[in-house]
This record gives structure tokens, sequence and C-alpha cells, in this order.
């Protein structure tokens, strides 16, 4: 893929896949790609593009070849510049408006996506002379598709008239919910061994949410994640048995099945693609976890640093403590010996799969 166009006056004009290169990503060519890496490097570069908050959408009439044909030839177009980058807001692209093989958005969204009453207007209004068939889109990917960070809005209370209160003048309302909560704390402290209570601006209904959630989660148990992405039909294979060209795309396979439910990696720009392959497979997917699936109020994290012990802290300084915090610990622990800084192996931790929460 070329990495920039010129203008009319011979100008390197940026492209979308440009930017991306610039951050140490660049995509491989679909036409280098074989039938068993498409796949796994398609949903590289869709969690790249969601890193930056670009999410595509009405892709299920297209396999996963032609998708990632489509995207490519959105990279090398200056135009996705202009309208999705930078971005500091989530932004949507329907690929097959931008990318449309010939066609007009009409026919395809008619044909696979529109309901009856859509598909209907359209014709009344005389947007379209006559309608496509209706069909079902043969490659349904959108419920697995990355989804768009959605920070979670501090709680503020409702601006109350001075007389809402008459009915309550002694606030017992307010009591017997404080009430129901401290006794709900208490059951789930018991039945967890966790003991839980928000800070004073979290409302009272919301921390009742949150207390029956992780009572439901600790009675699920822990799992060992390679049972159930087995139990869900999903290939695990040995890293042994994967040569170099197929590794990196199975590797974003098994990425992007954890994120799905929701098990997310952490700290991995110190390891190769087959080193942290290797990790998952021998560690990773052998521990034990909480699978919270998606949603918006966490999920479960794998650092891969996350241990607290010396082998990882002397890691953490090499690869990713910037000068004020190795110069930090070094005044907190004068014993501790400091390494030399080293770059880092991958650039990769910035892109990882990541929840729809902020």
């Amino acid at each position: 893929m070329d990495t920039a166009t010129h203008d009319e006056a011979g100008n390197a004009r940026a492209t979308p896949l440009l930017l991306l290169q610039r951050e140490g990503f660049a995509p491989v060519p679909c036409a280098a790609l074989s039938d068993t890496q498409v796949t796994g490097r398609l949903w590289e570069l869709l969690y790249a593009l969601a890193a930056r908050r670009i999410f595509l959408e009405l892709t299920d009439h297209l396999d996963d070849r032609a998708l990632y044909e489509a995207i490519e030839h959105w990279l090398e177009n200056p135009a996705g510049v202009e309208m999705a980058w930078p971005t500091e807001t989530n932004t949507q692209v329907d690929i097959e408006d931008i990318c449309n093989g010939g066609e007009t958005r009409g026919p395809i969204y008619l044909r696979y996506y529109a309901d009856e009453a859509e598909r209907t207007m359209w014709l009344e209004q005389g947007l379209v002379a006559e309608l496509p068939p209706a069909e079902r889109p043969p490659f349904p990917r959108a419920a697995f598709m990355p989804e768009p960070t959605v920070p979670l809005l501090p709680w503020e209370p409702p601006d109350t008239p001075a007389d809402e209160t008459d009915g309550d003048p002694l606030g017992l309302a307010e009591a017997d919910e404080q009430i129901a909560l401290e006794k709900r704390r208490t059951e789930v402290a018991a039945s967890t061994g966790l003991e839980f209570t928000a800070g004073a601006e979290c409302p009272p209904a919301l921390e009742m949410t949150f207390l029956d959630q992780v009572e439901a989660l600790e009675e699920a148990g822990f799992q060992e994640p390679a049972t159930v992405l087995r139990s869900a039909g999903v290939d695990l294979v040995p890293p042994d048995k994967l040569d170099d060209a197929l590794l990196t795309p199975r590797l974003w396979e098994l990425l992007h099945q954890l994120s799905l439910r929701g098990f997310y990696v952490l700290s991995t720009n110190h390891l190769t693609d087959r080193e942290l392959y290797a990790e998952l497979w021998e560690r990773g997917l052998r521990e034990g976890a909480i699978f919270t699936g998606r949603n918006r109020q966490g999920g479960w994290f794998h650092d891969i640093l996350g241990s607290g012990g010396d082998e990882d802290e002397q890691i953490l300084l090499r690869f990713y403590y910037d000068d004020e915090r190795r110069d930090c610990v070094a005044r907190e622990w004068p014993k501790t010996v400091i390494p030399p800084r080293e770059t880092p192996v991958a650039r990769r931790d910035w892109r990882l799969p990541k929840g729809p929460f902020g």
C-alpha cells in the first residue's frame, strides 16, 4: 500500500495509512494475505482503527477479504483524513458509503440493512424506481465488531423543586433506602468475602446494581480461559504448530475472541508476537478468570507485568517507565538496580482490544 498521495502541485498529502504507519502500525497488503491469514489481520486492522476511535458499520454484506480491500482503499484516500482523522470523538464510518465498488449506497443498504418501513419510504418518496429483493447479510459480524468507547458520566442529582419533598418531610424514604443498601452490602460481603463501599457521589441505586453484579460474577466462579474458548468452538493452536506467517493472524484472532468475553490483555510491548502468543498459551489461557462479557462497567484485565515481582519491575524499568518514573523508583527504593532503558520490541499496546468503557 502506498503511504501518501500527491496533489496537483506534487506535494504529498497525508492518508489514514500514513498516519497509522507513523504510530508504528503498517497493515499487511491484502493481496499478500492468504485465506488463512486474512481474518486475523482484519481484526488487527479493525482494532487499530478503533484505537483511534474510528468504527466501521454496515459491513455484513462483505466477506473478510472484501472488507479488508475496502478498508485498504479508504486508508489510501486523503479524504479519509479529512473525514475522520484525527478525531476526538467516536466516528462511525460506513465503509460501503465510501468504497462502494461501483454501487451507490441505496441498493446495498436497501438489500441488506433496511427494514420494510425504510424500504417502503424509499419507494414512496421516489428515491428508487424499484426495490431490490431483501436479503439477510451473508457475513454477520456487526455484533462482534469493536465497540465505541462511551465514558461513564459522573452521576449528578436531578434538580429537585423546593416543595418536592413535602410528602416526606422527615426524609424517611432516603433513610429506608440507606438501610436497604447497608443490608445488601452485608449480604454481598458474606457471600463473596468482598467488601465495597461506593463514594458519596455514587447514587444508592447504582451501587445496589453493582453489588448485584459482583455477587453474580462471584457465583459464576473462576474459569479457565482455554476451557471457555474451546466450549465456544474457538480453535486453539499451540504456538509451536504455527509458522511465522500464520502466528500473528492467529494471535489477533485470539485477542479478539478473549475481548468478546470481557478479557483484555495489557503490557505487551516488550514481547514479540510469538512471545506474546506463547505467554498467553502457557499462562494467560490457564489461569482462572471471571468472564464478564463486553459491558460498560469493566472486565477482566490480564496484565502481563501485573505480578508486582522484581522481574516484572525490571521489565517495566527497561521498556515502559519514563525518566521521571525511573528517577522516582531510584529515590524511593535506592537498592533497586536501575537497568538501561531499551526500546520496546513492539508498538502494540495502544491498539490492543479494549472494552466499551472510558
